[in-house]
């Protein structure tokens, strides 16, 4: 009996360090015992390259009016699936966002965000808000396409 819970926990062991190797080289980044000295870690840290961050902000200078807030309000089942019942509540409402694309006013989101509205409405970044239509929809790729009249 002794024999087999050693057995055991050896496999054990040698599956959690194949796990935290395999873990280590995915990540690229070797295991170091946790009681590295402080002044060891910080020369590598100091040697190793930093992670720099991309710089958005010019993309979000030119394209941030282009996102816009949409919400909406629909039915949706308010009851469980297996009510044969199901109340449906008009007041439903959720949100989500887009991109204008075109200069008419078509604007990019997801199909799940629009499916089934009875009303959408566009806000966009100067605070102007507008009723949306649905042009198209494809549900599989979880795309939908709407439309404002604006002027601008």
């Amino acid at each position: 009996m002794q024999r087999k819970t050693f057995k055991r926990t050896l496999v054990a062991a040698a599956v959690l360090v194949a796990m935290a190797g395999g873990y280590a080289r995915f990540v690229g980044q070797p295991i170091e015992p946790a009681h590295a000295g402080t002044a060891a870690a910080a020369a590598t840290a100091a040697a190793s390259p930093a992670l720099v961050m991309p710089d958005f902000s010019s993309i979000v200078a030119q394209n941030g009016p282009a996102v816009v807030n949409i919400s909406v309000t629909g039915p949706t089942r308010t009851a469980a699936r297996s009510s044969p019942f199901p109340q449906m509540d008009p007041d439903d409402r959720g949100m989500g966002s887009g991109f204008i694309v075109r200069s008419d006013g078509t604007i990019l989101t997801n199909a799940h965000v629009v499916a089934d509205a009875a009303e959408l409405t566009v806000k966009l970044n100067d605070g102007r808000e507008f009723q949306a239509k649905v042009i198209g929809m494809d549900k599989p790729s979880d795309v939908a396409v709407l439309r404002i009249q604006a002027d601008n």
